[in-house]
């Protein structure tokens, strides 16, 4: 299976390990499905997980999947 995480669901992922997006990218992690990213999600993410607020937290845990 193939899915797609915006943005603001990869940062909550970052943010709540133990959150939906997080158990959604667990499963990428473990290979049970394929993440399909396009460059302007990449592009807004290396945006947002660079502002401050993000910043500041700790223990980021920046897991993106590559092209």
């Amino acid at each position: 299976m193939r899915v797609v995480l915006d943005t603001n669901q990869h940062i909550s992922a970052i943010i709540r390990p133990k959150g939906h997006p997080a158990q959604i990218v667990r499963l990428w992690e473990n290979g049970l499905i394929e993440l399909a990213i396009s460059p302007p999600i990449l592009e807004e993410f290396e945006i947002v997980v660079h502002r401050p607020r993000i910043q500041q937290r700790p223990n980021l845990r920046l897991t993106l999947p590559k092209n």
